[in-house]
Order: structure tokens, then C-alpha cells, then sequence
């Protein structure tokens, strides 16, 4: 395990999943969020169709032209110009002492692992004395299991300077649960089971899709809504009085629940 009483021993987090809609975005914002609230620099990146996290958190987002990576078997340094901005937030991290967070969705692991295995990342933060975490989060079914395998074994092999966390999304139920008779209860035990078997671990609690639905179609925070009374809930989402104060409770409480599971791995000294 890595040391987590000093953030400035992990510089780079990474939030990497190769199956989309497992709650990849809305944990990049929790940790995002996690650094706001303890008044933390905190550099964020991208590599995502989607762009959910730039949609919340904004222009403080760079996102590279992913685009430009359609390119990459004509020209090789196609790859190379895509991840520049991304290479210089990590060449400039043992100076500043900041954290940099990337954000990576399912189609873009592949990218990502090209590039660094093409420069030898790897060799540069070492020799930068750099080093964090892949956040791999995964649900209770079947392709989710498969691809946290392949991204788990990819990482290590590239990038074995960031220690993968494994995060448990409960969204479908806990992995503990899976018949063993199951697809999904087969992959875990005999595939993921014994890769994560030394692994740091967090559970990412369950949030009611509608309720969070409501906040995120307005590109909200999380530290936003706890700042928010209920008639402005009640305005912004057009929800009744009870269903904004039931909205509103759920995303505190799964906040609360995050941070307390980030805190795990992420040592911050504790606020007055």
C-alpha cells in the first residue's frame, strides 16, 4: 500500500473505467469535490467523450481533442500532441507540489495506455518521484468485472507507479452477494478475486438514479447542493417540496459516505 499520510507522495490520481455508465464520472467528482472542501489544488483533466465532469465542474476542466487521436495511424505524433497539455501538468507537479486528477472514460483507456507505453511514462515519473492512484471503479455485472480485469492488468504493466484502488459501486448490489453460479460471480471469484486480493478498497454507496438525475442535468457539484435551501432545489429541478428535500438528503448523505471512503486513501489534515 501506498504512504497516505501525505498527499504530496501521490500526485496523480487517476479515475479509469472500461465499461461506461458505472459511476466513473460522478467519483471523479466526489474526489474533485473532496479537494474543494479542504481547500486543496487540485488540476483536472479529461479524456472523455462524455464530458460529464467538465459539464459540472468547468472551464477549471482540460480536456484535450480526443478527435485528433483518429489521426494517430497516419501521423504518430498525433498521440503525442493530444497529451501534451496532460504531460506538462505532470512535468510541472514536483514544483508546485498540486495534485492532478484525470478523468478517463471506457473508450479512452486504450488511448491512454498507448501513449504512456509509447513515451515510457512510466521512466518520467520516476524520475520525477511521482506517484498516486487509479480509482478502477466496478458494479455487479458481468462486463463491468471483465473490463476492471483488463484495465487493472493494463495499468499495472504500464503505470505501476500508481497503486489501483479498487472501488465497489453498489449500485447493483455488493460483490459479495453474486451467486457463485453466476457469469458476473464466476468472473469475481476466479478472474478479479485474486487481482485485487492486495489491494486498497473503498465502497461507493448507492444514490437513487432520480435522485441525483435531477442535479446533474443542471451540471451541479456536490458541494453545490449541500449549499442549496429547498425552494432553490424546488426551482431548479421543478421537484415538489418533499421530492427536493428527498433529492436533495440522498446526495448529502452519499457525499458524507464518500468522503468518508476517500478519506481512506486521500489523507487530509482535519478542518476546524
Amino acid at each position: 500500500m501506498k504512504d497516505q499520510n501525505n498527499l504530496h507522495n501521490n500526485n496523480i490520481l487517476v479515475v479509469a473505467s472500461g465499461k461506461g455508465g458505472i459511476g466513473k464520472s460522478l467519483l471523479s467528482l466526489a474526489i474533485a469535490d473532496l479537494f474543494e472542501l479542504n481547500d486543496k489544488s487540485l488540476q483536472l483533466y479529461q479524456l472523455d467523450d462524455q464530458q460529464r465532469l467538465e459539464k459540472a465542474v468547468g472551464q477549471n476542466v482540460i480536456s484535450p481533442d480526443i478527435k485528433t487521436l483518429k489521426l494517430a495511424r497516419r501521423d504518430p505524433t498525433a498521440i503525442t500532441k493530444v497529451f501534451d497539455p496532460l504531460y506538462a501538468g505532470i512535468e510541472a507537479l514536483p514544483k508546485s507540489n498540486n495534485t492532478l486528477l484525470l478523468d478517463v472514460g471506457a473508450t479512452q483507456i486504450g488511448n491512454l495506455i498507448d501513449y504512456a507505453g509509447l513515451i515510457d511514462l512510466e521512466e518520467d515519473l520516476q524520475l520525477f518521484g511521482l506517484s498516486g492512484f487509479v480509482f478502477i471503479p466496478v458494479v455487479a455485472e458481468p462486463e463491468s468485472l471483465r473490463q476492471a480485469c483488463r484495465a487493472i492488468q493494463e495499468f499495472q504493466t504500464t503505470l505501476p507507479s500508481l497503486a489501483p484502488v479498487f472501488v465497489e459501486n453498489l449500485r447493483d448490489g455488493p460483490l459479495s452477494e453474486l451467486s457463485s453460479a453466476s457469469q458476473a460471480g464466476q468472473i469475481f471469484s476466479e478472474e478479479l478475486s485474486p487481482l485485487i486480493r492486495n489491494f486498497d478498497k473503498i465502497t461507493m454507496p448507492l444514490i437513487e438514479a432520480g435522485s441525483w438525475r435531477a442535479f446533474e442535468q443542471n451540471h451541479c457539484r456536490l458541494i453545490d447542493v449541500g449549499t442549496m435551501s429547498i425552494p432553490e432545489v424546488m426551482n431548479m429541478t421543478g421537484l415538489s417540496r418533499p421530492e427536493s428535500k428527498l433529492s436533495r438528503g440522498d446526495v448529502l448523505a452519499f457525499f458524507a459516505q464518500m468522503e468518508d471512503e476517500l478519506s481512506n486513501i486521500l489523507a487530509f489534515e482535519e478542518r476546524d
